[in-house]
């Protein structure tokens, strides 16, 4: 049974999770998961004239605060790592109880917490101008 259960969870990060996210124009994904964790990242400031690095920065913050806004939901859970100087988002598939229903409900929490985000900021951007 638990091998049936983690063979799933494997599935579920590598077939649904992760292929879902990397469809999305706006969500840059790492690797192809080796275990049940999948990271992602929304690109923010990819559309702006600047410097890459200021890219990254206002990457960074778009992510962090979209991080803040899906906890804040709680009807989904993600977590946070940096990896090569980039904040990432990690999506993990343990729970026995996950199952793709599961995933589908925190991928499109996740969408729409971004989708809101990314008004909300622009808009903040504009109105500074």
């Amino acid at each position: 049974m638990f091998r049936c259960a983690l063979k799933e969870k494997l599935l579920l990060a590598r077939r649904y999770l992760y292929e879902e996210l990397r469809r999305s124009e706006d969500v840059e994904v790492g690797p192809v998961p080796m275990l049940t964790v999948v990271l992602f990242r929304y690109r923010f400031g990819s559309n702006s004239s600047s410097s890459s690095d200021d890219n990254d920065d206002d990457d960074d913050k778009f992510n962090l605060a979209l991080l803040r806004e899906v906890q804040r939901d709680g009807r989904a859970f993600i977590s946070s790592t940096t990896v090569g100087g980039k904040f990432w988002l990690r999506m993990a598939v343990l729970n026995h109880r996950t199952h793709r229903s599961s995933l589908e409900l925190a991928v499109r929490i996740v969408k729409e917490r971004a989708r809101e985000l990314r008004k909300a900021m622009e808009s903040d951007a504009s109105t500074k101008k």
